[in-house]
């Protein structure tokens, strides 16, 4: 069993008695048991694999903001198959193949930025003034389940990340707006408006930070990539058929 300081340091977690208001949570390694949670493909596979390796009593990973979650995710990964990780990511400017290894409990490979203010966030822009707020991991599962409908109905994918910035929507000039309005007012902004709202949430991000500068093997170009998660992150090493 590992404990380990969220990022939030609990202060998001603010009903009566809330078990994460300390900012800590006890985790324990994957056993091979809970590996098999990952063969289904749905999209709260992850939820469902944190919820049978968190130890602390009363936490659901439904609960948990996302930021906290992610950052479990990577924990989970480190006590259950070690530190290193390995992957392929592929070089933004000639697009060949770098083969790259990151430790994650080493801050200097994976920071971790702790929260430092409280939302709600105010954007001013061009037509509009919002408030923003980071959204739970509830949330998160609602606007999966969304986009997988959507998927089904239209057979084509819609940016993620305009349901994902409308979930964090509060207000628009002051009144609090329903699901669909948020999702109408991301569609329609300039890019410019986009621009100062993702600065803003840039500005008081927390939790892991997942890209890195990466020197590509072929071009010798320095590129600022994410760090991805694939197949491998909880199962490296594997041979296919190895285990049927």
């Amino acid at each position: 069993m590992t404990v380990f300081n969220l990022p939030s340091q609990g202060v998001l977690y603010t009903s009566e008695n809330h078990p994460l208001a300390d900012g800590k949570i006890e985790l324990r390694p994957m056993k091979a048991k809970d590996e098999q949670v990952l063969v289904a493909n749905t999209p709260d596979v992850l939820d469902k694999l944190l919820n049978r390796c968190i130890v602390s009593e009363g936490v659901q990973a439904k609960d948990l903001y996302h930021q906290d979650k992610m950052f479990l995710l990577y924990m989970l990964r480190a006590i259950s198959y070690g530190e290193d990780y390995s992957f392929v990511v592929k070089c933004p400017d000639c697009n060949e193949k770098n083969h790259h290894t990151i430790n994650i409990l080493n801050k200097d490979h994976m920071a971790v930025n702790s929260l430092e203010k409280l939302g709600p966030f105010t954007v001013e822009m061009s037509g509009a003034v919002i408030t923003w707020d980071f959204i739970t991991g509830e949330q998160e599962s609602t606007i999966q389940r969304r986009l997988k409908n959507l998927k089904k109905v239209r057979r084509e994918d819609e940016g993620a990340y305009i349901y994902n910035y409308a979930a964090t929507i509060r207000t628009i000039d002051g009144d609090e707006p329903s699901p669909k309005t948020a999702i109408d007012f991301i569609k329609e902004l300039s890019v410019k408006d986009l621009a100062l709202l993702e600065d803003s949430m840039y500005e008081y991000r927390f939790g892991i930070v997942n890209d890195f500068i990466l020197e590509c093997e072929s071009c010798f170009s320095e590129s600022e990539v994410a760090i991805p998660l694939t197949e491998t992150f909880f199962r490296p090493n594997r041979r296919v058929g190895r285990r049927q």
